[in-house]
């Protein structure tokens, strides 16, 4: 239709330009999106979240290497080797989950505190990296007592805690705060940091402490070798999976890893379709304007100044829409980037980048097809009077 009479017309000609038009505000759209969301998955992956995460291993323990007895051979086995640091145990991936056992528990004045518990074991901070920032880090004296707890920071200030209060364990017993963490990520960056505490179960754990912590040295290869060859003679028929924390870490933001590919993928679509719009437009404007052309020829005009009477319409074009899609972009980023708690901020240099993205492609697509027109000879446009 838009190459028959209609196409030839005013009318035409305006739909054409729209249909072009609503291209590009999606293609500058998308390629905002996409260059935010990039940004914010760099943020997140490369941001300090508190925790110790080089040249560390995480396993999950079988049942039996769980129990107490065997973790402590498990610990002196790996520990014979040089390329193993310290070998700490926990009931979660801390920093690399975002769901957590929940405590709720009362204090010795009678209040209630919620907060997200981790049983680890007495070695757990220093082997992580985490430093106590008031009172004392665990002991290994804590595995002969009823308890110990280890809160961080937020949980300190928001439950109005110190040192002295008393709060009672998964027992009767009301066990003492030892100490405060400072403050550290322990789910993901779409969560703002929430009370929670460490807890060493002391001389009564009620379930183990299923996932190792290994800290390596040295070569990663020759330690991960080692820690497989270790388990498999405690454990042979157990499967050792070893991960590095980073790894795990950086598959927590699995979800916004592949929704900016998609998006990527989109943009490079809609920048494809709006490249074949233009084409096609360029193409059905040398043809109409042939004559006009020739004319311009003849009185002097130049291929520059041909080509630049084509760009020219385009560049306005493109501008227009940037003006309509940047509004658009920027509400949709500002949305989606306030779903997490950690964000990058909103650049305006990516809107800059992608319309310089968009205009750069366009004039060199307009300006390559309508060279041929711009250097023919005048006399083939009046051939046909």
């Amino acid at each position: 239709v838009l190459k028959g009479s209609f196409g030839m017309s005013p009318k035409g000609r305006k739909l054409r330009t729209a249909l072009i038009g609503f291209q590009f505000v999606v293609s500058l759209g998308l390629i905002v999106a996409a260059m935010f969301m990039q940004l914010q998955n760099s943020y997140m992956r490369g941001m300090d979240t508190g925790m110790n995460r080089d040249q560390i291993a995480i396993v999950h323990l079988s049942s039996e290497l769980a129990e107490p007895e065997r973790q402590k051979t498990l610990v002196n086995r790996l520990k014979e080797s040089a390329a193993v640091e310290d070998v700490a145990f926990a009931s979660a991936r801390v920093g690399c989950q975002d769901g957590y056992m929940r405590w709720g528990r009362n204090l010795a004045d009678g209040r209630n505190i919620n907060f997200t518990c981790v049983p680890v074991s007495w070695n757990f901070l220093r082997v992580m990296g985490l430093p106590v920032v008031e009172g004392r880090d665990f002991e290994e004296d804590d595995e002969l007592r009823a308890g110990t707890f280890i809160f961080n920071q937020t949980a300190m200030r928001e439950c109005n805690l110190t040192l002295d209060n008393r709060v009672f364990g998964h027992q009767s017993d009301l066990v003492p705060i030892a100490g405060v963490v400072r403050d550290f990520n322990f789910a993901s960056l779409r969560d703002a940091i929430g009370p929670m505490c460490f807890y060493q179960f002391g001389t009564d754990p009620w379930h183990n402490l299923g996932i190792a912590y290994i800290k390596i040295k040295g070569d990663p290869f020759a330690g991960a070798a080692h820690i497989k060859r270790t388990m498999a003679e405690l454990d042979p028929l157990y499967p050792v999976d070893i991960e590095f924390y980073d790894t795990v870490f950086n598959a927590l933001y699995q979800k916004e890893l592949k929704v900016t590919a998609l998006i990527t993928v989109f943009s490079l679509l809609a920048v494809v379709l709006s490249l074949m719009g233009v084409f096609g437009l360029v193409v059905f404007e040398t043809q109409y304007r042939r004559k006009e052309i020739g004319v311009r020829k003849v009185l002097g005009a130049t291929v520059a100044e041909i080509l630049a009477m084509f760009n020219r319409s385009f560049v306005r074009l493109v501008l227009i829409c940037f003006v309509v899609a940047a509004p658009l972009a920027w509400y949709g980023v500002r949305e989606w980037l306030g779903t997490f708690a950690y964000r990058t901020p909103i650049y305006w240099w990516v809107f800059a980048v992608s319309l310089l993205i968009v205009l750069v492609i366009t004039l060199a697509t307009v300006t390559i097809q309508s060279w041929r027109a711009a250097t023919a000879n005048p006399v083939e446009a009046f051939k046909t009077e």
